[in-house]
């Protein structure tokens, strides 16, 4: 990870000095601006502040070591615009992320049925495979430390799978491979246990393929809830629930049921009203990086890394104008390229199927983010920043034909001159 990042700050230092526009100019790149000046006042405000929870607490560091999870990554979305100018640019890196992904898929299969538990170290451990031991078939975690976040990875390349499988259906090896790729990552993306992956997985064909899939979709959903309904209650009765549970690993039917919340010491909602409630305690400048785990702690003596949901987590942290600087343009964008792509154009080609790929990954990245955030992990962060960048060159095309008119404009007049 150390060493993609290190190649990605690169390329993007190469991009942004060849870049001739004004860094200002652009609605989208000055937000990330203001909001990058809101962050670093919010940090200094709350590292010199004797009374804030992270100088309290001991952990003075966390507050300006925040903000690498954000300032250099606002850098990255203007610089890496350059390598996604088109629907080509963009339909080669996701094939990058699919064939990054292949090691992940063998990390999985390793742990589940051969028992290879790490962690695996090399090159002196740059590259670290964590594989956990995991009880049965559920709770994968693969290369990643978290299934959290392996499922996160998973329902980013979950839509780039079908749109490879969508079209170029003629060679059966090819075509075997990509049917394979579909099975594994939903398979796993299931043995992850993680209920927001659920989610966006039940969702993503229905938003992919948009409404001509529902008359297929719909009875398998039916199906779905079906099933889930009869595991948490025993609407049939009990024999037939404990057959459908004989036949589903405990592992993925416990968390439909109220014995898999027995041992919560606080509620996934009881985070978000306490996150709330210390928004309101310093709602322009925030409490700091990292601060909710102590806060909460503080407060009722019960610990958790974060707040489980990405715009609050922020606006805990620096307060809600830093947070809306960010997440209102994310959303505008995301928004503006769903209009445009699956509204006004609406049929699937090929010539827009991995647009509609990129747009639907990014709206699922969003919703995992509603309950759960994956955002710190930095291979998460940084694919997250590469789709913001991208939906961002989905709605200017026009921008991005105009500069290669001008580029083509500059060749041909170099040439006529040489003749």
């Amino acid at each position: 990870m150390s060493l993609g990042i290190l190649f990605l700050f690169i390329a993007s230092i190469l991009s942004f000095k060849s870049y001739s526009g004004s860094f200002l100019k652009e609605k989208y790149s000055f937000s990330f601006f203001v909001s990058s000046i809101l962050l670093t006042l919010s940090s200094l405000v709350n590292f010199f502040d004797i009374n804030s929870i992270n100088n309290i607490s001991d952990a003075k560091y966390l507050t300006l070591l925040g903000l690498l999870n954000w300032l250099p990554l606002f850098f990255c979305f203007r610089s890496f615009h350059k390598f996604l100018t088109n629907t080509s640019d963009r339909k080669k890196c996701c094939l990058i992320l699919i064939s990054g992904t292949i090691p992940v898929l063998f990390s999985c299969i390793s742990q589940i049925f051969f028992k290879w538990y790490g962690p695996f170290e090399t090159l002196f451990g740059l590259i670290t495979w964590f594989q956990r031991p995991i009880d049965g078939v559920t709770g994968v975690t693969g290369l990643f430390s978290n299934p959290n976040y392996l499922s996160a990875w998973l329902i980013i390349i979950w839509p780039f799978c079908l749109a490879l499988f969508a079209f170029e259906k003629k060679r059966f090896i090819v075509f075997l491979f990509k049917i394979l790729l579909i099975i594994l990552t939903s398979i796993f993306i299931v043995l992850t246990a993680s209920r927001a992956a659920w989610i966006c997985l039940l969702i993503s064909v229905p938003l992919f393929y948009g409404t001509k899939i529902n008359k297929i979709f719909l009875p398998i959903f039916g199906i779905l809830i079906f099933i889930a309904v009869n595991l948490s209650f025993p609407i049939l009765g009990k024999n037939f629930q404990f057959y459908l549970r004989s036949l589903i690993p405990e592992g993925l039917w416990i968390n439909l049921t109220s014995s898999g919340f027995d041992t919560l010491d606080i509620s996934r909602l009881g985070i978000w009203v306490k996150a709330i409630e210390f928004i309101k305690q310093k709602p322009f400048l925030g409490h700091g990086a990292g601060s909710f785990p102590n806060l909460l702690f503080n407060d009722i003596g019960v610990w958790k890394g974060h707040s489980h949901n990405l715009p609050l987590e922020l606006m805990v942290n620096y307060g809600i104008p830093a947070a809306l600087f960010i997440l209102i343009p994310i959303i505008f964008l995301v928004v503006t390229t769903y209009k445009k792509i699956f509204i006004l154009e609406k049929k699937i080609n090929k010539s827009n199927i991995f647009d509609r790929a990129w747009i639907s990954s990014s709206i699922l990245l969003l919703i995992i983010h509603m309950i759960d955030i994956q955002y710190f992990d930095a291979r998460i962060s940084f694919v997250g920043w590469i789709l913001i960048s991208g939906l961002n060159n989905i709605i200017t095309p026009e921008e991005n034909e105009n500069n290669m008119y001008k580029k083509i404009s500059s060749l041909k007049t170099k040439l006529f001159k040489k003749f």
